[in-house]
């Protein structure tokens, strides 16, 4: 009588399993986590809540779309981070798709290790990394967006 009930008993486990995994929204079978972030005009404080292969800016916020500022916290003040378009910087050469938001030439650079643009009057930043749980300003000229961070896997 006792194996007829487990036997019971874990086919219902079962079955229950299978129904709840079938309901769910699934993106890959590698997907570790992810997060749906909306954002919308204006100023909005976020942070990066996931550890992906990369922390870099562009894939902790995936939507961008060009001309978002990030205000990042540097301990007296902060760097202000703008966004040029995916592509923009690194197709002219340069180290990023992320310009100085707050100097430009012949005034000097705010962000360290910045790379000189005289054509276009630009510091092209460094590539701009965001640590697990660090907070952000950021700043959303555009209309509403809706990022999807997705981690395939754990470094």
């Amino acid at each position: 009588m006792r194996t007829k009930t487990l036997l019971i008993a874990s086919a219902a486990a079962l079955a229950a399993a299978i129904t709840t995994s079938q309901a769910q929204t699934v993106y890959s079978q590698n997907v570790v986590g992810y997060v749906n972030t909306p954002l919308a005009p204006g100023f909005t404080m976020i942070n990066n809540p996931l550890n992906g292969a990369t922390n870099g800016a562009e894939a902790v916020m995936p939507g961008l779309v060009g001309q978002e500022n990030l205000f990042i916290w540097n301990g007296h003040g902060y760097f202000v981070y703008t966004f040029q378009g995916a592509g923009v910087g690194t197709g002219l050469g340069y180290q990023s798709d992320w310009t100085d938001g707050s100097s430009a030439p012949p005034a000097a650079p705010s962000i360290p290790g910045v790379q000189t643009d005289t054509v276009d009057g630009l510091y092209w930043t460094p590539a701009l990394q965001l640590s697990v749980g660090q907070g952000i300003f950021i700043q959303n000229p555009n209309s509403a967006e809706q990022w999807t961070q997705v981690i395939t896997n754990i470094p």
